[in-house]
């Protein structure tokens, strides 16, 4: 089912209205069965998220799957209506219905990753027009567990990207995300700095001595690609770890791969920095010489 999910959504997606029953959907997976019913088995549930996640893709894009219609195709202004339509209306719905989702099943990560594909979709000001700032309260705080609770790069690059759509400044309560987001990368800095303490006073390290920084560099590694960490003073660290690299062949290579990552995505974030503050330059000297013109 795993590769054939898509399409077999897209081939029922005209036909059954069941394809959009998100309420259906959400209440199999969170209520419990009666009496009569038998529950869903592991393999069930791991079916329905993943058609679940797969109908609010299609409803939220309007894309056809590859191989399936023209590629590039433009939306008609009717079907570009009723994908804003069917946006809204999703968003509506699993704002509160996400988060007890994310929370029940926070320790499977194959079921988190697919959940945390349907926040990529979501019409973020429907928080604000229906007034729903605890259930993005909610959002958040399982959004900090799953930081918490996990271990593993693709799960922290899956939440880093949840968090790059409810910190854009273009939604209205971005604020309250920006600060969330704010809590958490300070904690796993601490806690990188914390490892980083005790890597600096070990004589010799073995993989088990080393879980904490790796841990604690995925982090970073996943965050620093969608948000600037910025001055954070991660350089000399980075510096350290590249160099205790060269003088233990023995190092982790992912503990390389993720420091590579980390000071090339601090370059990058700083040439970003650079040009917005050159555009800023260019716009005040524009204003400048048109003011001492007149």
């Amino acid at each position: 089912l795993h590769e054939h999910a898509t399409y077999l959504v897209d081939s029922m997606w005209d036909q059954h209205p069941m394809m959009k029953d998100w309420e259906c959907m959400t209440d199999i997976l969170l209520e419990a069965p009666d009496q009569e019913e038998d529950p869903l088995d592991d393999q069930h549930e791991n079916c329905l998220i993943e058609i679940m996640v797969c109908c609010v893709r299609e409803a939220a894009t309007g894309e056809y799957p590859i191989g399936r219609g023209q590629p590039n195709r433009k939306l008609t202004m009717k079907e570009q209506k009723q994908k804003e339509d069917d946006k809204k209306v999703l968003t509506d719905h699993f704002i509160g219905t996400l988060p007890p989702l994310l929370n029940k099943y926070i320790a499977d990560a194959d079921k988190l990753l697919n959940l945390l594909q349907i926040p990529l979709h979501f019409n973020y000001e429907v928080y604000t027009t229906t007034r729903r700032e605890r259930d993005l309260d909610a959002y958040l705080n399982a959004l900090s567990d799953i930081v918490q609770r996990h271990t593993t790069a693709e799960i922290f690059d899956a939440v880093s990207k949840c968090f790059e759509c409810v910190c854009d400044v273009s939604f209205t309560l971005s604020n309250r995300a920006i600060a969330h987001r704010g809590n958490i990368i300070d904690k796993i800095l601490a806690n990188f700095n914390a490892a980083m303490g005790i890597f600096e006073e070990m004589d010799e390290a073995d993989e088990d001595d080393l879980y904490p920084l790796l841990l604690n560099l995925r982090k970073l590694d996943a965050f620093h690609q969608c948000h600037d960490l910025g001055n954070t003073d991660l350089w000399d660290k980075i510096h350290l770890l590249f160099k205790a690299a060269i003088d233990n062949e023995d190092m982790s290579p992912e503990i390389v791969d993720k420091c590579f990552g980390i000071a090339n995505r601090s370059l990058l974030w700083g040439l970003y920095q650079l040009d917005m503050q050159f555009d800023k330059v260019i716009l005040f000297l524009f204003h400048f010489f048109t003011a001492a013109k007149n």
